[in-house]
């Protein structure tokens, strides 16, 4: 029966974080609070701090979660890819590989958090492509995720129904303008 109860609890753990980043997703940071958080759950708002001390808690569990699945994509990434083509197959797996509107996006845990240095982001880039130092790691990842973000808010703001096809063609098209814009083998 414990494990049963520490499975619930794990269970509820992970749907007070998901919520948090999709209420986050749709409305802001201004625009969602604990108790919003809490009802989309079904639970109070106690029951959220008994897991949570706060919406930014929540929020940082799920920015370090995904930050590890994308340091594991990238350290997965074949010696001879170049940062910019291993960024965009991990960005278009994970876009592919879900509901585009999923919190399981790896563009939803960038646009949760800013600070990529903070996830030792800039540290993985450079052991997985030793040509580039860490500031220009940092600026190239950033850069990169950039271009993801903006893609995937240009599909976003397409009219319903939107086909996932058409997210995935505005992610190739963006990082194809990247490679034309690119002066040097990044």
């Amino acid at each position: 029966m414990p494990a049963a109860r520490e499975e619930k609890k794990a269970e509820t753990r992970a749907r007070l974080m998901r919520e948090t980043v999709k209420l986050v997703l749709i409305h802001g940071t201004e625009g969602t609070t604990v108790a919003d958080v809490a009802s989309a759950v079904g639970v109070s708002a106690r029951t959220f701090h008994n897991y949570f001390p706060s919406r930014e808690a929540a929020l940082e569990e799920f920015v370090t979660i995904r930050a590890a699945a994308f340091k594991e994509e990238l350290e997965k990434a074949p010696a001879n890819n170049s940062l910019l083509d291993t960024v965009e197959a991990i960005v278009l797996d994970s876009f592919c590989g879900t509901d585009n509107h999923s919190v399981d996006n790896i563009v939803s845990a960038f646009r949760i958090s800013t600070a990529l240095e903070s996830l030792h982001g800039a540290r993985t880039c450079t052991k997985c492509f030793p040509t580039l130092d860490s500031p220009e790691a940092t600026i190239a990842l950033y850069g990169l995720l950039a271009i993801a973000w903006a893609a995937v808010d240009a599909y976003q703001q397409l009219p319903e129904p939107r086909a996932p096809a058409d997210g995935e063609q505005l992610l190739r098209d963006a990082f194809n303008t990247a490679r034309r814009l690119a002066n040097v083998h990044v």
